[in-house]
């Protein structure tokens, strides 16, 4: 009886402290869900725009919680929070849209207004385009990205 009472105290302390770290952990996710992915502010000051844009397309709240998290790893992973960078392919802002989703051209072919070298012209496309395109439109369109 003595021995198998040793054995399970140091476990059970074990146990307890494997328990109290990851409740933290998931309390931290709680109070901010992006926290754990550890985003630099440079790219979580983005959020605010992805859920005005999202609200301005009445996407759904889970369409919502998706564009947010994936947004973020999209404008971390293209620019860094960067709306100035370029790429020599023609990609360029933000979120590295490409020529091709300049679609603001006048019938003399004058482009009025690009969107990409605007952050929040960026995140307003990309939600523009989950909205019309779902999700698979997104994945296929980063999908070296995502």
């Amino acid at each position: 009886m003595t021995r198998s009472r040793t054995w399970i105290g140091p476990f059970a302390w074990l146990v307890a402290v494997a328990a109290l770290t990851i409740a933290l952990g998931f309390c931290e996710m709680l109070v901010h869900p992006l926290a754990a992915h550890g985003y630099p502010a440079k790219v979580t000051r983005w959020e605010p725009t992805i859920r005005a844009a999202a609200h301005f397309y009445r996407l759904s709240a889970a369409d919502t919680r998706w564009a947010v998290t994936n947004g973020l790893h999209i404008i971390y992973g293209e620019s860094r929070g960067n709306t100035n960078t370029g790429h020599i392919n023609g990609c360029f802002g933000l979120m590295q849209f490409g020529i091709g989703w300049t679609h603001h051209t006048t019938l003399a072919g004058i482009h009025y207004a690009d969107f990409r070298r605007s952050g929040r012209g960026s995140v307003y496309r990309f939600v523009k385009a989950l909205h019309i395109g779902g999700r698979a439109a997104i994945r296929r369109a980063w999908a070296a990205t995502l």
